[in-house]
């Protein structure tokens, strides 16, 4: 039925993309749900994608149009997630090199790997839930707390010897 309707849809029928959209909606809603939990982020990254269907349907061969757009779904939500981890870490960065930081705090962060110093400093210096650090760098929320609590453990030691 999708096969039929992406075919129709490639070849021109534009009447065929509503009742692609409508069949297709639950798909493309589980590939990003998987990646993505926010309702509104959700709802965008579903527009995202059939905003992309209009152009990529001409790469559709006959085949398995569920595979294809939740191959498309997916990678949205993760191209999603990538940008977002991006963008934190700038914020990072800028904090990271603020005149206001304390010299030895500055230096002993640079004794921290990098996933040790934007875990510390999101959750330190901007207050991000160990929830939200697990989502932005795709880890479990134990494996936040460990690099978190390692971090601490580091620059406790750098700042002792200083």
């Amino acid at each position: 039925m999708l096969n039929d309707l992406a075919m129709r849809y490639k070849n021109g029928d534009t009447k065929a993309f509503d009742d692609l959209y409508k069949k297709s909606l639950p798909i493309v809603r589980a590939a990003i749900f998987s990646y993505i939990k926010d309702p509104e982020d959700m709802k965008d990254l579903a527009q995202d994608v059939y905003l992309k269907l209009t152009t990529k349907i001409k790469d559709y061969e006959s085949g398995s149009f569920e595979n294809f757009i939740y191959t498309m779904a997916k990678n949205t939500a993760i191209d999603f997630l990538r940008k977002k981890k991006e963008e934190k870490i700038d914020d990072i960065d800028t904090i990271s090199s603020s005149p206001d930081l304390n010299p030895c705090l500055k230096f002993a962060i640079n004794h921290l790997d990098e996933d040790e110093k934007n875990i510390f400093l999101m959750k330190v210096l901007l207050n991000t839930s160990t929830k939200r650090l697990a989502k932005i760098f795709n880890l479990t929320p134990y494996d936040v707390n460990k690099i978190f609590k390692r971090a601490k453990l580091k620059l406790k030691k750098e700042l002792t010897t200083l």
